[in-house]
């Protein structure tokens, strides 16, 4: 393996142990989502296969397109008319099986639940997606970075919080944000009557995504796959080492894919001293035209292992470079900014538009004194333009008439 880790196999050994995809002895490819490739993810009896998991860029790309339809309005999700990102999954999702998960009462944090048509299994899948920072809620949300105790004892998952998931302590307002919206996510699920789910965000939507995906596989809901997308860190080493545990419980031959735009700084969110990311890292370059898949960040005894790939090596200096270039909103050459988004999305969105307008800088008082302003003068600012271009009008016509009369 070079030192970048361009070509190599993913995966390193995390506390003296293989990971899960070394050890698994059966799994077959499944078929891909768009019909022509196939993607070997699925466990299933016979067909031993030594082989780990590679990275399916197509499948990324659909999973992409399920966390973008996360910013669109309720209506469009719940219709799955929202433009370009729904139109390029719509094969994939059953009619009328599609539900809205909140928002939050305090982080405002929102997503969606909908029933996939995989015909290559009896079982019943879903995708579950959660939104990006849109409003000032969100950031606030982001904000809370110091690291808190998880899950708590109330959460109703398998055993007790020592038992499962030891030491663990996640970002405070993911966790927060997940909380808010777990009872909602459960029912939705039960509701669709998943069997098997997907799990997949962008940013703020990436870490309450890891958070559930944890969560889920920890009370026996089995998570097939976690696809983030410009994800922050989300918990400590101890986090880590049981989500991992969880995924390989579950028999998954990988625990979750995370996608990196070149100099996107929000993946270095949470301290490295104190957080850690969830494998497995998949880097692209500034145009999105190649990739390294990463190994994983692995631990030695006490002493956190971080190999020199992809957003590894991403210095302070890059920053502004990221932030001009907009590395965090564009991925795999697709927006997630809400004023690029196609308008059937986020026509009704008007406050989130503008706030995320701003979208690299968070200029959060901007935004806030925007959609204020926005309430109350847009209607009489268009009032006012309508009466004017009538005026307009009227006068042309008048003068019209003068000229041929």
């Amino acid at each position: 393996r070079g030192e970048d880790g361009v070509g190599a196999m993913p995966g390193l050994l995390l506390r003296g142990w293989l990971h899960p995809a070394m050890r698994l002895q059966r799994y077959v490819p499944l078929a891909a989502w768009l019909g022509c490739l196939t993607s070997p993810h699925a466990v299933v009896e016979g067909a031993p296969d030594e082989s780990p998991p590679v990275y399916d860029e197509a499948e990324a790309l659909a999973f992409l397109e399920f966390s973008r339809v996360s910013f669109c309005d309720d209506v469009a999700i719940q219709k799955w008319r929202c433009g370009d990102a729904c139109a390029a999954t719509k094969q994939q999702v059953v009619k009328h099986r599609v539900e809205v998960i909140g928002p939050g009462n305090q982080s405002e944090v929102k997503g969606y639940a909908a029933q996939l048509s995989d015909f290559s299994s009896l079982k019943k899948r879903c995708v579950l997606a959660y939104r990006g920072s849109v409003n000032m809620a969100n950031w606030l949300a982001d904000a809370k970075l110091m690291l808190v105790d998880w899950p708590s004892a109330q959460d109703g998952a398998v055993g007790t919080s020592a038992s499962w998931c030891p030491g663990c302590k996640v970002h405070a307002g993911f966790g927060e944000a997940y909380d808010e919206l777990r009872n909602a996510t459960l029912d939705r699920l039960r509701g669709l009557q998943c069997d098997l789910v997907d799990v997949t965000g962008h940013s703020l939507g990436a870490g309450v995504a890891t958070i559930a995906a944890m969560d889920l596989r920890a009370t026996g809901v089995p998570v097939r796959m976690l696809w983030t997308f410009g994800s922050p860190r989300v918990g400590n080493p101890a986090f880590v080492e049981a989500f991992m545990n969880l995924s390989e419980q579950q028999g998954a031959p990988l625990a979750s894919w995370r996608v990196v735009h070149y100099h996107d700084p929000v993946p270095q969110g949470g301290p490295s001293e104190f957080y850690m990311h969830v494998p497995e890292q998949v880097y692209y370059s500034r145009d999105s035209s190649s990739y390294v898949v990463c190994p994983a960040v692995g631990l030695e005894g006490d002493e956190v292992v971080r190999p020199h790939c992809g957003m590894h090596t991403l210095a302070y200096s890059d920053i502004p470079g990221g932030l001009f270039y907009q590395d965090h909103v564009d991925y795999l050459n697709r927006t997630m900014a809400l004023k690029n988004m196609d308008a059937r999305c986020v026509h009704a969105n008007f406050c989130a538009y503008l706030g995320r307008a701003y979208n690299m800088n968070h200029m959060i008082a901007a935004s806030v004194i925007s959609c204020i302003l926005g309430a109350a003068i847009t209607p009489l600012a268009w009032r006012r333009l309508t009466d004017s271009k009538g005026s307009r009008d009227d006068a042309d016509e008048d003068s019209e008439s003068s000229a041929l009369s």
